[in-house]
């Protein structure tokens, strides 16, 4: 990752780093706070994962701002409890260590039986064309019953199968 390759979103409190890496990317607060300055959230498919709160009122309100009509899928609270009151309509903190890592990666997963084509055309390799046969594929035969029914889709060969294998699940 280069350091020095993102765009900047200037907050009422500090400024938003947002590194892009295709289908996820990772948006760096720096609060200015004098300890705890940095905090991370990463997003993928519009849902948002919120690493850690801020510990400061100005810091969390201006990350509050910022995230008001985001999709938030959940937080982890990784070094302290301070802040996420900002976020009340978000389950209650998992603690670091809490959330089990299978429900994380669905957190951060797409599932091809709900996805939506924009939330397709998110993942690596699917364009507007793939994703829309994706879905038609999806409502012909009432949904996937696993990842590798994706190799049935025309456009969908065994190397991008196996790119996708790690972005996307059923349920």
């Amino acid at each position: 990752m280069n350091k020095r390759d993102f765009t900047t979103v200037r907050l009422a409190q500090g400024e938003m780093h947002i590194y892009d890496f295709g289908g996820v990317k990772l948006h760096a607060y720096q609060t200015g706070d004098p300890l705890a300055d940095e905090v991370f959230l990463l997003e993928k498919a519009g849902r948002f994962m919120v690493l850690e709160s801020p510990c400061f009122s100005s810091s969390i309100a201006a990350l509050g701002a910022y995230m008001e009509g985001r999709n938030v899928a959940g937080m982890l609270i990784a070094y302290h409890g301070a802040g996420a009151s900002f976020l009340p309509e978000v389950q209650a903190p998992v603690r670091y260590g809490e959330l089990p890592l299978a429900q994380f990666m669905k957190l951060s997963s797409t599932n091809l039986n709900t996805a939506t084509p924009l939330e397709l055309m998110e993942l690596p390799g699917i364009g507007e064309v793939l994703a829309g046969r994706i879905v038609t594929y999806r409502l012909q035969r009432g949904g996937f019953a696993s990842v590798e029914e994706l190799r049935e889709v025309r456009g969908i060969g065994e190397k991008r199968l196996e790119t996708l294998r790690k972005y996307v699940y059923v349920e």
